[in-house]
Formats: C-alpha cells, sequence, structure tokens
C-alpha cells in the first residue's frame, strides 16, 4: 500500500506505528505523535521511501507532481531535447493531477511493449572467457598456469559478448517497478504480461545514479535518434517515473535501499539559476552559483559565502540572487545583507515560491546604510509568468 504524504505538513497517519519507520530518516524528515498517532512532516523533501509490510510513504512536493516535475526537467538543463519531449508529453496529459501518474505509468507500459516488439538495445561487456582457442584479447599468463596445470580450456581470452544488460534498459526496469505501483488492480492486469516479460528479459540497476548519468551522457550528444529513437520516450517517460519518486540525473538525491528521496529546495534552485541563465546568456552575462572567487565571512577562511545565483558582466557584479523554497528568515536578510557588502552592491533578491496566488509579489526592505533586499514571490503554478519575470530581473534590480 501508498501512502501520500504533503510537503511542508504535519500528515497524521493513524494506519502507522512508529515502530514501522525506517530508522535514520533525513533531518528534514520529522516525527511527531499526537495522542498515540503518528504524523510526519516532511520539509524541502520529496519522494518515497519503504515502511513495514513492503507499504510505502509517498511525499508529494508542495508545488504540486506536474509543476514540480517540469522544475526537475528545467533544473538538470542539460537536455533540452529531452525538455521538448517533456513539454509535449504534458500537453496531452490529463490536467487531474491524481491521474497524472497512472496516466505516465500506462504510457510507460505502451512504450515498453513497443520495444519488446521492436529490439530492445544491446551493448557490448567484456568478458574473460576459458576455452580450446583464443577468442579476443588472450591473457598469457592465465594461460600458461591453466596449461602447466593441464587443466581443460586452457586459454583465457578478454573477449567482448553482446548483453542487454546495459544502462537503458536498467533504468527502465527501475521505472517500470515503480510505476507499475501507481496502477490499480484492473489496469494492472491489462498490462500483467507486459510487465512480466520486461522483468524476466532484464536485469535491475546495481547502481541507478551511476546509470543514470550514463544515459544523461547519451541523450547530451542526441544519441537517442534514428533507429534508436523508440528508446527517447521511454526513457523520457522513466525519468518521469523516478522524478515522482525522488530522483534526478542531478542533484542532492539520497539514495538508501529502496527509498528515493530528493532535496526538493535543489531542484528549486537549479531551477531558477538555469531559467536566469538562459534568459542572460546571449546578453554578454555570466551567470552561475557563488561570486568572484572564494569569498568567506572571516580572514580565517571560515564559513564560505556562496550566492545561489551571482550575476555578472565583464567581470563586475550586477546582481545577487538567493532562491529560498519558503518564507525567508531574518537569518536569509542577514545573509543576503553579507552577500551585498563583500560584492559592493546596493541590492539583492530573496527569491520564494508563491503558494497562495498566480501573480508575482515583491516586498521591499531598505536598511539604514541605504541596502534594499527584495523578496520577490514567483508563482509556480505559473511557470510562464516566472520565466517572463526571471527574464527581466537585471533590467528591473539591478545596481
Amino acid at each position: 500500500m501508498i501512502y501520500e504524504i504533503h510537503e511542508g505538513k504535519i500528515n497524521w497517519l493513524p494506519e502507522i506505528a512508529i515502530e514501522d519507520l525506517p530508522e535514520n530518516l533525513p533531518k528534514k524528515i520529522s516525527i511527531h505523535s499526537k495522542k498515540g498517532i503518528i504524523g510526519i512532516e516532511p520539509q524541502g523533501i520529496v519522494g518515497s521511501f519503504p515502511i513495514c509490510n513492503r507499504n510505502t510513504i509517498k511525499i508529494i512536493p508542495k508545488v504540486g507532481r506536474i509543476c514540480f516535475l517540469e522544475l526537475l526537467i528545467k533544473a538538470e538543463g542539460k537536455q533540452s531535447a529531452l525538455k521538448s519531449e517533456f513539454d509535449q508529453f504534458v500537453e496531452i496529459a490529463s490536467s487531474e493531477e491524481e491521474n497524472f501518474e497512472e496516466f505516465v505509468s500506462k504510457q510507460f507500459l505502451v512504450k515498453l511493449d513497443e520495444i519488446l516488439r521492436r529490439s530492445p538495445l544491446q551493448g557490448r561487456l567484456a568478458k574473460n572467457i576459458r576455452s580450446n582457442f583464443s577468442k579476443g584479447k588472450v591473457n598469457p599468463l592465465a594461460t600458461n598456469l591453466n596449461i602447466s596445470a593441464k587443466r581443460d580450456k586452457p586459454v583465457v581470452s578478454f573477449y567482448k559478448v553482446r548483453s542487454s544488460d546495459i544502462p537503458e534498459n536498467r533504468i527502465l526496469t527501475e521505472a517500470l517497478i515503480k510505476s507499475y505501483m501507481n496502477l490499480n488492480e484492473e489496469v494492472k492486469v491489462i498490462y500483467e504480461a507486459v510487465y512480466k516479460k520486461w522483468i524476466n528479459k532484464f536485469n535491475r540497476s546495481p547502481s541507478i545514479r551511476a546509470d543514470l548519468l550514463s544515459i544523461e551522457k547519451t541523450f547530451s550528444t542526441h544519441d537517442y535518434g534514428g533507429s534508436r529513437g523508440y528508446y527517447r520516450k521511454a526513457l523520457m517517460l522513466a525519468k518521469i517515473i523516478l522524478g515522482s519518486n525522488g530522483l534526478s540525473f542531478e542533484g542532492g538525491e539520497i539514495v538508501s535501499s529502496d527509498a528515493l528521496l530528493l532535496n526538493s529546495a535543489d531542484v528549486y534552485e537549479s531551477y531558477i539559476r538555469n531559467v536566469i541563465s538562459d534568459a542572460y546568456s546571449d546578453k554578454g552575462m555570466l551567470v552561475k552559483k557563488g561570486g568572484i572567487g572564494k569569498n568567506h565571512l572571516y580572514t580565517n577562511g571560515s564559513f564560505e559565502l556562496v550566492p545561489d545565483v551571482y550575476i555578472e558582466r565583464n567581470g563586475l557584479p550586477l546582481l545577487i540572487v538567493d532562491a529560498k523554497y519558503k518564507k525567508p528568515s531574518s537569518n536569509d536578510h542577514y545573509q543576503m545583507i553579507v552577500y551585498l557588502t563583500v560584492h559592493g552592491l546596493k541590492s539583492g533578491i530573496l527569491l520564494s515560491p508563491n503558494m497562495i496566488s498566480d501573480v508575482v509579489e515583491v516586498k521591499e526592505f531598505k536598511s539604514n546604510n541605504g541596502m534594499i533586499v527584495r523578496e520577490i514571490y514567483i508563482p509556480l503554478s505559473d511557470l510562464k509568468t516566472t520565466e517572463f519575470f526571471l527574464a527581466n530581473l537585471i533590467e528591473r534590480f539591478s545596481n
């Protein structure tokens, strides 16, 4: 059974006892108790983790599933072709969030069925084999030892064999296992044959992280086109499935056993930086994390100062933005004042999601020495409005 809880709230679960929860939960997941009922409060973390009796707790992003997945795609920024696929997919997907994951899962199974009917990809794996004759590159030491010992098949060769045990197929297997849980029993019956055939044919991933990185490299070289194009859509859907469960190609994910937990604040920060970078990179401006060189609060190198978004032109700072996946605190304001002082700027921005309305809201705070810090709340439910606003930050708010 899957228990859905929501990020940023205390979720009371009378069906679950404290001993049902795994040990060493991340610090961003707080446990509460009221009259013997357990409450789980995830802050800045999404994904899923197993509990007792093969049940699972899934943390739903506070910005919504579809919006978070779009943030995830844009936060990674490297797979423009994959983003295009995602945009096209969302256009035809159901607008009802509670149906979105089942829609994705069914589309994914259809693509796996197509792969099985066409031709699954294979790679070449290097293996050491023993035989009476050489195949590939001979290992002379091992071969001589076998001959001296008068063993059968004494020749040891390093030989590449064709195999379907490759990152693409392993990642599709991982996504299949996750997606199948999203289907109701009636739908499972329809796709049961595809599920069993795939599971019996392909291995799981020994390292999801390493396999995802391998696939990312292939996407970056546009090698999923042509005769291998039918893998593109399947891998895009696998990315959505794993992303909704808390795993991405990049970012601060925590992977432990069957737990897939992703730092949602990291995704939000990367999204902000990439959107601003896309808007200004062709205007001669550099957008990056951190400032000019390495800056520290103290001369002994203690407490490095690393703004989330630092924008400069010709080596001169223009604007500093800190992405806050929450309402900014007094500490966030103090931190921004330090950033501005170190870089010789008079104004900076604390950028937070607007969870109440679909408009951009700006609050301005002015210090005694004339520094201005603005809290700006952007509507993640309307990314077109948000991205248009971010594309004009310099013109509106730079010194």
